[in-house]
């Protein structure tokens, strides 16, 4: 598995996890504990401390990220958004527990 598809695949189970949320189980989006939207999440019933649509917005910035990933086979091309592998293996450093990371993403 490569970085790249890693991040993917953490993106898309973010994704999933907030579709699990219904809409009727959020305390008037933003009266939570802590003045934000909350909810009981998945399997797990995680605690998920955002808004649905803030963590989906997350979700596509990261997601657009990857995308402007610099591979050497691709030429730059002027006012091209770049992410680095250094921004990649940052964006990966939240999943250092998964057990799919590779340690020498690490940065």
């Amino acid at each position: 598995m490569t970085l790249t598809e890693f991040l993917l695949a953490r993106i898309t189970e973010d994704e999933a996890e907030v579709g699990h949320v219904e809409k009727g189980s959020w305390a008037d989006e933003g009266a939570g504990p802590n003045g934000v939207g909350w909810a009981d999440v998945g399997a797990n019933n995680d605690v998920l401390m955002a808004r649905p649509s803030r963590v989906l917005a997350e979700c596509e910035a990261k997601r657009r990220i990857v995308a402007g990933a610099v591979r050497p086979e691709d030429p730059w091309q002027p006012g091209t958004v770049i992410a680095t592998d250094s921004t990649l293996r940052l964006l990966a450093l939240p999943f250092a527990d998964h057990p799919d990371y590779d340690e020498t993403w690490r940065p």
